[in-house]
């Protein structure tokens, strides 16, 4: 994924799902809503306001879906938080650390095909890096939504596209589950206006209020 910034380009992966959703699944409660429980296990990765900038915009990205998201803060381990299994829950580690193999990917997401439970990994440090070339952007001296960027609400937005792949979600050509966000979705992230499409927001709620069986493994 790569973001342009004034002249400059940044480069942000996000990972495909390595799961779809089940296409003919038919349900009484398409349109009910649905609630993920968030396990996040923070690994010193960020502070206390950090932390409740990615949780405010993560949660909010998700209601947009008409997904009600319980942000847990786990010990080392997931210490705290166990007890729950299926689709309803995914554990967010929060790495102190770059991807080695790859700088530029700040998340990537699984799901467990026997438990359901989902996994995402989100890489802080580049988001860290990301939000700072914002501020400095030529762009963010007329955009106060550039200008005042934090990691944190680079993190939440992470969060919310990696919930959404673990849902079975694939990239698109905008919102949230866009692969290559660009200055315009990162406004829209912070004036409240970026959203999951409504096609989007059916399949994540079928995903999180059904079994883990509705999941299939695509090829």
């Amino acid at each position: 994924m790569t973001i342009a910034v004034g002249t400059v380009t940044l480069g942000i992966l996000f990972s495909t799902s390595l799961l779809g959703l089940a296409e003919d699944r038919k349900t009484t409660g398409d349109d009910a809503a649905a609630t993920v429980e968030l396990q996040v296990i923070v690994h010193r990765s960020m502070d206390a306001a950090g932390l409740a900038l990615a949780r405010e915009s993560a949660l909010a990205l998700l209601a947009t879906a008409g997904i009600a998201g319980e942000w847990r803060e786990c010990g080392g381990g997931g210490r705290g938080c166990e007890g729950q299994n299926g689709p309803a829950l995914i554990v967010v580690l929060l790495l102190p650390v770059l991807k080695m193999s790859q700088r530029a990917v700040c998340g990537e997401a699984t799901r467990d095909g026997r438990t359901g439970v989902g996994t995402v990994l989100i890489y802080v440090p580049r988001h860290v890096e990301l939000a700072q070339e914002f501020r400095s952007s030529s762009g963010a001296r007329s955009q106060p939504a550039l200008a005042t960027l934090q990691a944190g609400h680079l993190v939440g937005l992470t969060v919310a596209h990696e919930v959404g792949h673990v849902s079975g979600l694939p990239h698109t050509g905008a919102g949230v589950m866009k692969a290559r966000p660009n200055v315009g979705e990162i406004v829209a992230l912070r004036t409240s206006q970026l959203r999951f499409a409504a096609a989007e927001a059916t399949r994540m709620r079928l995903a999180l209020q059904g079994p883990a069986d509705i999941l299939a493994r695509r090829p």
